[in-house]
């Protein structure tokens, strides 16, 4: 694998868990900060917050969870590793 590409996951990897941390800290209730990623997404998407259903903001949120899983499962293996080779 080379160098770049080394960087570029950890780099999207670690802008996903950021994001995740900010979310799980936002001072706003769940329920609030929800319906802004509704908005935000659906403007980003078409300009129009009408235009996503339930459903799929279910599948892109669920698509972006399990991403960030990966990615947390990943940090962790790769801190596993240097613990190890620090050990050494």
């Amino acid at each position: 694998m080379s160098k770049q590409r080394c960087f570029f996951e950890g780099f999207i990897i670690g802008g996903l868990i950021g994001a995740a941390v900010g979310l799980l800290y936002a001072p706003s209730a769940g329920s609030k900060t929800r319906e802004a990623l509704q908005t935000k997404l659906n403007e980003g998407l078409n300009g129009s917050p009408d235009t996503l259903s339930q459903d799929e903001i279910k599948k892109l949120l669920t698509k972006t969870k399990d991403a960030v899983e990966t990615g947390i499962s990943s940090l962790k293996a790769q801190v596993d590793a240097l613990k190890q080779q620090r050990q050494k």
